[in-house]
């Protein structure tokens, strides 16, 4: 699940460089400002629909529901607390200090239809007479519950309802009404009952359960039910789905009498053979990181090893990096001169480092137009690039990616996602 952004800027207008701003206050007094507040609802990863959120909500929803409380970290007794459609772009006075300003969604309930909940915080300083920016980094604090029902089960189960509970005695129910719904429930160990009658007889009911163990904020729990041509429920899968925790759970029931839940740890007795491998051409293109073999995600330094060697037996015929990174973005975008290769909305770029004009021409950080084109080997150095982004306040904890996608002149491809990580702040 895609985590959702929130960003609080303490200043009117702020440059690139992050300097603090003078403004008229009492001594020993400084201003927040709260600006904006931004959210990012885009929730693809999560796979349910093409709807950004479930149900009706949307950004405004969510923003307008966000609580805010700002506390001095040495005094306990200077605190303020709120919503934010009443201190948006509204002064703030606060003696000079260290504080927290946390984020919370308010309301939230254990278990509801369609509730994200939001939290996030980060610390500041207050100087007299100055104005700084803030910025604060939300993620969804709870877990999402689908259920997905086979045509076989909705055609011999005549009748059903599918029960969610956790330990407080929370729950959330779905019948043929509502089986569309997500559910959202707080992070912790949920039950689940599924109670139905067979179509066979209409007259005979049974009772199924199981338990979803290990469950992580942000995890999404699709809940899929099957069933014979007896009436009979042959198997119930519960996925897990997320950033955090990942894992699959089968429940297998016979005639909704018993249920066994295998161990994950455990391997599969009867595993399903691997594929066969495509053939692959040994003189294709490759890469070598030899510093980081694995190509793993490493956290952003002052001084790193990105030295990456091309290797392309048969020639490069093209050479496109794309740029995920919303603080290099302004930097960047004006070495860009094909307008399809720049997408403003997303900070997201593409360096066409062969078949661009202007990038050949004006970008010099990475080999270009005849120092690529046609080449078996190119070495391809991020080591000054990467350490770049700090100088221009990323989120603590934001990602920051490089895609490499080769052709070579037999028609092979190669795709490599570079990534890196902002250290969060000590």
């Amino acid at each position: 699940m895609k985590r959702i952004f929130i960003t609080i800027m303490a200043a009117a207008a702020v440059l690139a460089s992050c300097d603090t701003k003078e403004v008229e206050t009492r001594k020993g007094e400084g201003t927040f400002m709260l600006q904006s507040l931004t959210a990012d609802t885009d929730l693809k990863d999560v796979q349910v629909g093409t709807k950004a959120l479930p149900g009706e909500l949307n950004e405004n929803q969510l923003i307008a529901n966000m609580e805010l409380t700002i506390k001095n970290t040495q005094d306990a007794n200077l605190k303020q607390t709120f919503n934010y459609l009443d201190i948006v772009n509204k002064p703030v006075q606060l003696a000079t200090g260290s504080y927290t300003v946390s984020a919370v969604s308010a309301g939230g309930k254990d278990a509801a239809w369609d509730q994200p909940l939001l939290s996030g915080s980060t610390n500041f300083e207050v100087k007299p007479n100055t104005v700084s920016p803030v910025k604060v980094f939300c993620g969804l604090t709870n877990a999402v519950v689908s259920i997905k029902c086979s045509d076989t089960f909705t055609t011999e189960v005549s009748d059903y309802n599918i029960k969610v509970s956790d330990a407080k005695g929370n729950f959330l129910t779905w019948t043929k009404e509502n089986i569309g719904n997500d559910g959202y429930f707080t992070a912790n160990e949920l039950n689940v009952t599924i109670e139905g009658k067979r179509s066979l007889d209409g007259n005979s009911t049974a009772t199924v359960t199981g338990t979803i163990k290990n469950i992580q904020a942000k995890d999404h729990i699709i809940l899929n039910i099957d069933a014979k041509v007896t009436g009979q429920v042959q198997n119930i899968t519960l996925k897990v789905d997320g950033t955090v925790n990942q894992q699959n759970v089968t429940i297998t029931v016979d005639d909704f009498e018993e249920i066994e839940i295998p161990d994950p740890s455990q391997p599969d007795p009867t595993p399903t053979p691997d594929p066969e491998e495509p053939e692959v051409d040994p003189d294709a293109p490759s890469l070598v990181w030899e510093s980081n073999p694995t190509f793993e995600e490493r956290e952003i330094q002052d001084k790193m090893d990105v030295e990456i060697v091309i290797k392309a037996p048969k020639a490069i015929k093209g050479f496109k990096v794309k740029v995920e990174s919303p603080a290099l973005f302004g930097i960047l975008v004006g070495n860009v001169g094909k307008p399809e290769n720049i997408d403003r909305e997303n900070k997201i770029l593409t360096l066409d480092l062969i078949g661009d004009e202007k990038v050949v021409k004006e970008f010099t950080m990475f080999p270009t137009g005849d120092k690529v084109k046609g080449k078996t080997e190119v070495l391809f150095s991020l080591s000054t690039l990467v350490p770049m982004i700090k100088n221009f306040s990323p989120e603590p904890g934001s990602h920051h990616v490089f895609t490499l996608n080769l052709e070579d002149g037999a028609g092979n491809t190669l795709t490599q996602a570079v990534s890196f990580i902002c250290p969060s702040k000590k």
